[in-house]
């Protein structure tokens, strides 16, 4: 189980809550919660590339993980991946369609995107982009 973990990373304990995360794995590959909390650890830890990796090996044991889904997103949005970014959100929304933050950051993502196409002269995908955070309000 990864409650114990969660505990410790509510204290503050990030290493005992990693060796719990770890421990859940372990005991059932097919944990996706394990997986995603290792992911969450290791991006407070800064270490984004297995942040990443995290969250996609969640997605490949329980491709309905919502919030892996919505994390991996954030993670593809960082490192310059829009594309990638909006349809991690947009999987977590079809799984989940009251996830606030899939939400919150799709509409982020979209804005982001319409501006770049508008400062790059696209002014019809930058429309397009701006319909899309509508359409989720």
């Amino acid at each position: 189980t990864v409650m114990p973990g969660v505990v410790y990373a509510e204290l503050g304990n990030d290493k005992e809550a990693m060796e719990w995360y770890k421990k859940a794995a372990e005991l059932n590959e097919y944990d996706g919660d394990a997986w995603y909390r290792q992911g969450l650890v290791l991006g407070r830890q800064g270490d984004y590339g297995k942040e990443r990796a995290m969250y996609e090996k969640a997605i490949q044991v329980q491709p309905n993980h919502a919030d892996a889904h919505c994390n991996l997103g954030f993670v593809l949005g960082e490192a310059g991946d829009t594309e990638g970014e909006i349809a991690c959100y947009e999987k977590a929304l079809s799984i989940e369609p009251d996830n606030k933050d899939a939400l919150q950051n799709a509409k982020s993502a979209y804005y982001h995107k319409g501006v770049a196409a508008y400062q790059n002269g696209n002014l019809e995908e930058a429309l397009a982009s701006f319909q899309r955070i509508l359409e989720k309000i």
